[in-house]
């Protein structure tokens, strides 16, 4: 199936695989998601990174970051996001499956559009998060 079916949100406990930052770091315990068709919804707390996160990036390295994990089937592929306010960004998903997005990159809309081989693969909207 091409759609967002086995995302995700990944245990408090879990490690992000960057740094040290565990998944409670940057997200409360409230954040969920919930899915309908191609749209995940996230709502829930993200926290405030204030001390700079150097593993994560040389200048985006604080803020407000969401983190849920994709789907299996992603595992190994190219996707597009779009919807960031530095412009589209192809990368390679990795055996974690985690995608962390820094809340303050997206654009005032606050969601986040993948794409695989070209095609909607899913939303994700953002904008029902709080920032603490």
């Amino acid at each position: 199936m091409i759609g967002p079916d086995g995302v995700n949100v990944p245990g408090q406990q879990d490690q992000t695989g960057i740094g040290t930052k565990k998944v409670s770091d940057l997200i409360g315990e409230n954040f969920a998601i919930t899915v309908s068709d191609k749209t995940v919804t996230a709502t829930g707390d993200v926290k405030n990174i204030t001390e700079a996160w150097t593993e994560f990036d040389e200048t985006d390295n604080t803020g407000h970051f969401a983190i849920i994990k994709l789907p299996a089937e992603l595992k190994g592929q190219k996707i597009t996001m779009e919807g960031r306010a530095k412009g589209a960004r192809t990368v390679t998903v990795d055996e974690s499956l985690l995608l962390v997005q820094r809340l303050e990159n997206l654009t005032e809309a606050k969601k986040l559009t993948i794409k695989k081989d070209g095609e909607l693969y899913m939303t994700v909207d953002l904008s029902g998060v709080t920032e603490e």
